[in-house]
């Protein structure tokens, strides 16, 4: 197996802390949210509350190191492929807003599924310029498939 060298765990090590840092800042911004997440008619297969922060800690981390990657790797592509990423950082961090601080399940909907597009386009972009970095947004791609359900099952629940 090949060794990492020092510059290139530091590179990685920040792209995590900077997608940790914005998923805390989104998490501080939308408030409260096991008394909303409780309250709610949920659809079928929906984990219990307390899954969420731990598997988005793992996906952040997944994600930051797979943007280090491609940010790294030099090639032109880059650029794109990084404004796909950073573009599908925006909408995660509103979408807890809209869903947990203004209960606007409809709008949550819709961000869920511009999510999902732009993070499978930037998966498959990450892929073109560095494949593990690819593969390492896979988990992140289902994960947002899977929100996508959840947000349009409590959409047409709680209606």
């Amino acid at each position: 197996m090949k060794r990492i060298d020092k510059e290139r765990f530091y590179g990685i090590l920040i792209g995590i802390l900077l997608t940790e840092l914005i998923g805390l800042l989104s998490n501080l911004v939308s408030g409260p949210k096991f008394p909303v997440y409780s309250s709610l008619s949920l659809p079928p297969a929906s984990p219990p509350g307390w899954i969420f922060p731990a598997v988005w800690t793992v996906l952040y981390a997944l994600t930051g190191a797979s943007g280090s990657l491609v940010f790294e790797s030099g090639r032109k592509e880059r650029a794109f492929a990084l404004g796909f990423f950073a573009a599908q950082l925006a909408v995660h961090f509103f979408w807890p807003v809209v869903f947990f601080r203004f209960a606007a399940f409809g709008w949550a909907t819709a961000l869920a599924a511009l999510l999902f597009v732009l993070a499978a386009v930037a998966g498959y972009l990450f892929y073109r310029v560095v494949p593990i970095a690819g593969k390492l947004f896979v988990p992140y791609v289902l994960w947002c498939a899977y929100a996508l359900y959840l947000s349009a099952g409590v959409f047409f629940l709680n209606r």
